[in-house]
């Protein structure tokens, strides 16, 4: 569906797919239990852990398991996204953090939406292990490209650039690997362009002057188009906002 779409300009809503009757009450019935649920809380002894109450290994694996149910029970993903939101702002001990990780990891390799969601809730706040992060990115680099999910790609790309990282799919790709998507190929251009393939930026460079020239193309890729060629290969205004130092991306993602 999602190749289909493609040819139309057209891009599958992954968090839009389910077609579901709205809830009878204000908030559905997963909602409130969710939102009610009380955690124990637990003191532990140590410097670490004094004068705050805390969540345990046991007590988030019970919570993480309510929430699949409820996933399954209401046919709705959406569960697992605001059960990660919840947990989140506890005060998990270190075996519950590496719990929640592993485990949301793991959920977003089946559910995929997810996966944009993590460095915010997870990695960022469980302080997950850079080598779980890294398995986890190749590990949707190649369901991804399997099932011509991009964004997981993309999103496996970006992992490995903020977290210091190789990808070794994207260090052997080919240039029949590089699909038809802009974000894909503007993500590719600036993990080249940060590891030092200079080989591979060459044909990132030539692909972005093939696209410039057909106006179709670059309609449908002008962010890579932009960002990858220098100013002297732009035209008219876009040309000046590259003079300008104009950029989308982050500063320590730019292609100089």
């Amino acid at each position: 569906l999602n190749e289909v779409l493609r040819k139309f300009d057209l891009k599958l809503n992954h968090d839009k797919t389910l077609v579901r009757k709205l809830p009878d009450g204000l908030f559905d019935g997963w909602v409130a239990q969710l939102r009610m649920h009380q955690f124990p809380q637990h003191k532990y002894s140590g410097e670490k852990y004094k004068g705050k109450d805390w969540v345990n290994y046991k007590d988030t694996q019970h919570f993480l398991g309510l929430a699949v149910r409820l996933a399954e029970e209401n046919g709705n993903t959406s569960v697992i996204f605001y059960a990660m939101k919840i947990l989140a702002k506890q005060n998990l001990t270190d075996s519950a953090k590496r719990l929640f990780a592993n485990t949301a990891m793991t959920l977003a390799t089946i559910y995929p939406y997810l996966i944009r969601y993590l460095e915010k809730f997870v990695f960022s706040r469980m302080n997950a292990d850079s080598g779980l992060i890294s398995d986890f990115a190749k590990g949707i680099y190649s369901s991804g490209k399997e099932a011509r999910h991009f964004e997981s790609m993309v999103f496996a790309i970006y992992f490995a650039l903020q977290f210091d990282f190789r990808l070794s799919q994207v260090d052997e790709a080919q240039s029949s690997d590089i699909f038809d998507d802009c974000l894909l190929r503007l993500m590719l251009a600036v993990y080249y362009e940060q590891n030092g393939f200079s080989e591979k930026m060459k044909e990132m460079r030539s692909l972005a002057g093939r696209l410039k020239s057909n106006s179709s193309d670059f309609e449908r890729n002008w962010l890579f188009v932009y960002e990858v060629l220098p100013e002297e290969k732009l035209d008219d205004s876009w040309k000046v906002m590259k003079q300008n130092g104009v950029s989308f991306l982050k500063e320590n993602f730019r292609i100089s």
